[in-house]
């Protein structure tokens, strides 16, 4: 340490801002990384959120058109409107959504579902 800080002293003024320019700019750095990381975190989780009304509204029309007990045409229905949206759907999504509908319904959750 005493060696460093010898150095820092015997190196003059200059050489000190410079480090503390560094410095500075190294922790804005790391906040600015910090802070974009925690943005994309914020976005992908809005646009989850926003996916997952979509899919519902979708399910529910399928509801309503197709009825109970047609769970093949329902998914279909509801695969094929979300591509025609420019919708990229995982089957697991829909599912999840399929089986809160269900329960939120009142529903076992052992219908035919989508």
């Amino acid at each position: 340490m005493d060696a460093a800080l010898h150095w820092l002293v015997s190196a003059g003024l200059p050489a000190a801002e410079q480090i503390l320019g560094f410095v500075i700019s190294a922790l804005a750095s790391l906040v600015l990384w910090y802070a974009a990381r925690g943005l994309r975190r914020w976005a992908g989780h809005v646009a989850d959120r926003q996916l997952r009304a979509r899919l519902l509204a979708l399910a529910k029309a399928a509801e309503q058109v197709y009825g109970a007990g047609t769970g093949d045409y329902k998914r279909d229905f509801v695969l094929s409107q979300a591509q025609e949206a420019g919708l990229k759907v995982k089957r697991a999504d829909l599912e999840s959504v399929v089986w809160d509908l269900k329960h939120a319904q009142g529903g076992d959750g052992n219908g035919a579902g989508l």
